[in-house]
């Protein structure tokens, strides 16, 4: 199944609604994937925030996309400290 890449993404939200936050996952998760494993120590911190400081839940990301026809889905769970 192949899903063509859109010409025009649109993000809608009262302020302080999260839009910003929601485009700023992508440059994260292809950090996540491509450049963790080299660029951070074995014990180093992931860098990232989550949306609620006092809990100490895994944060869980996921990302939908097609590249060269072929639909991939990366669905990541992650604290500080380690990828689950």
């Amino acid at each position: 199944m192949s899903i063509p890449n859109p010409k025009l993404i649109v993000i809608l939200g009262p302020n302080a609604s999260g839009k910003t936050n929601a485009l700023k996952i992508l440059p994260f998760l292809s950090f996540l994937i491509t450049d963790s494993f080299s660029k951070l120590k074995p014990n180093e911190e992931i860098p990232y925030h989550s949306y609620k400081l006092e809990s100490r839940n895994p944060t869980e990301l996921s990302v939908i996309f097609s590249c060269q026809g072929c639909l991939y889905e990366y669905l990541v769970k992650i604290t500080r400290s380690q990828i689950l």
